[in-house]
């Protein structure tokens, strides 16, 4: 068998597995979408829980300002980067649903879940960094 002919095979099939392959990820990422959505909701829901307790904090008389150990001003502005995180994933999620009435693989949910799925992962991600960071600093005060 001429060797042009094997390169040709070979290629072929490695470029069919490669293709078989980013269609299998696709359809797991569309699956994946309702857990996505599942973390994305429970930790929202740490959000309200955490941000109800910073308030409680500054509003606390008893707490003197020397005493928190965090500053009103890193506390506004991790909270301003928090609800800035969150109101992008909102319009992403928001834009989801107006999708739902639509069918088909064309410009239904799924496909654009996909096509959003690396811009909800970098929210999420930044969203748990100033948890993080927020948690670390009111550790004490909670």
């Amino acid at each position: 068998m001429p060797v042009e002919l094997v390169i040709g095979v070979v290629g072929l099939a490695i470029q069919a597995i490669d293709t078989s392959q980013k269609v299998k990820s696709v359809i797991e990422d569309y699956r994946s979408a309702p857990r996505d959505i599942q973390r994305l909701e429970t930790k929202l829901g740490f959000v309200e829980n955490r941000c109800a307790r910073i308030k409680a904090i500054f509003r606390d008389e008893n707490v003197v300002r020397g005493q928190r150990l965090i500053s009103e001003a890193l506390c506004k502005n991790l909270l301003r980067d928090i609800d800035g995180t969150i109101k992008e994933l909102g319009e992403i999620l928001t834009d989801l649903q107006k999708r739902l009435a639509k069918k088909g693989l064309i410009d239904g949910p799924g496909r654009h879940f996909v096509k959003q799925k690396d811009s909800i992962q970098k929210l999420v991600a930044e969203l748990d960094s100033d948890l993080a960071m927020l948690d670390r600093a009111l550790t004490p005060d909670i």
